[in-house]
């Protein structure tokens, strides 16, 4: 997300601007042929802040084609918000399941 409150599309994980603005790229990659768009936010992957909610409704809604959202997950209520909140086909998490993170962050329990 820019200071001006516009999303950047981003390649090679976050590393390099494309120079496209989220919306109007997922627009253009459905009418490209894409099947489904895999949504991370840059800004909250790996954060364990939860979702950027905004985008990921933005880009549901924009476009007809199936969208996965990850990126920010740090609790089961992130992803029970993101259920709630947002149209999207798919959530994907890892840092919950992954090195014992639930286990460790006693998170079975802080829904």
């Amino acid at each position: 997300k820019q200071s001006n409150g516009t999303y950047m599309a981003f390649t090679d994980n976050g590393r390099n601007v494309s120079g496209n603005e989220v919306i109007s790229w997922a627009k253009e990659v459905q009418k490209l042929g894409a099947g489904e768009i895999s949504l991370t936010s840059v800004d909250q992957e790996g954060s364990g802040r939860g979702f950027d909610l905004t985008l990921a409704k933005k880009v549901t809604e924009a476009v007809s084609i199936p969208v996965v959202v990850h990126g920010g997950a740090g609790k089961m209520k992130d992803v029970l918000n993101l259920a709630k909140e947002v149209p999207a086909s798919g959530i994907a998490i890892a840092s919950l399941f992954h090195y014992n993170y639930i286990k460790h962050k006693n998170l079975l329990n802080s829904h």
